[in-house]
């Protein structure tokens, strides 16, 4: 699962320094954009919606926490990034994930990343109508219905909608993208192998790297797999069977 994020910090070796830790290091962060200020920052991140932004404190005109002021609600996490070791307290009050200190260290900027890792999928999946049982909600014309997660067999984009096909050939489309699906859904069981395909490795059948990749599951489905994926569903399959092969 790809991470959107942004970066904001007015000093320009600062930013240059911290993509390139994410982007050797950190692989499952994708930057979306960066900025040197928040004036800049805060009218594109309402269309960019990331997931995660890296921010400093200290900056011209507006500082970090008049950027958590300003966006209201927010959709996204935080971790401060900054040079400044006073500011812990009030970054705790304001709702930071982390808080990381100038020059930054890998050990910590990963151990950033885990922890929102680690909140993230309890969060989201909460705003975004999971229940407790594992139960997604549906919304219908005249009410809604609860699907079972695990019965969920694949998913499949078309434009700003999902159509889901669960275990007894029933299908739902639904009015969310399979971006908000691939956030909700657990990142251990479902995979998204294709930019319009998730799959739910409970349902996977059989691998197949000839004349271009692509799953069968269970009930005969093909999928393709985005040759950039195919390492990644290797890894997944790795976690989720605990063999190799």
């Amino acid at each position: 699962m790809k991470i959107k994020s942004l970066i904001i910090d007015d000093e320009i070796l600062a930013r240059k320094n911290l993509r390139f830790m994410l982007n050797n290091f950190i692989p499952e962060i994708s930057i979306a954009g960066e900025y040197s200020s928040v004036k800049k920052a805060v009218k594109d991140i309402p269309v960019l919606k990331p997931d995660l932004i890296f921010l400093d404190i200290q900056m011209p005109d507006l500082n970090g926490f008049d950027l958590i002021e300003i966006t209201g609600e927010r959709y996204f996490e935080f971790i401060f990034v900054t040079a400044h070791n006073k500011y812990g307290i009030e970054a705790v009050k304001a709702g930071a994930m982390d808080y990381i200190l100038k020059p930054v260290s890998i050990n910590e900027l990963r151990a950033a990343v885990e922890k929102f890792k680690r909140n993230y999928f309890k969060k989201y999946s909460d705003v975004n109508g999971k229940e407790q049982n594992f139960n997604i909600k549906i919304p219908q014309p005249h009410g809604f219905v609860l699907i079972d997660s695990r019965e969920i067999t694949r998913l499949e984009a078309e434009n700003n909608y999902t159509r889901l096909f669960t275990t007894n050939n029933e299908q739902f489309f639904v009015c969310k993208t399979i971006r908000d699906f691939e956030k909700l859904l657990d990142p251990e069981i479902f995979l998204r192998v294709h930019k319009s395909s998730i799959i739910n490795l409970n349902h996977l059948k059989e691998f197949v790297n000839i004349d271009g990749s692509f799953v069968l599951l269970k009930d005969e489905s093909k999928i393709p797999v985005s040759r950039r994926i195919i390492q990644e569903l290797k890894d997944a399959i790795l976690r989720f069977t605990g063999s190799g092969g």
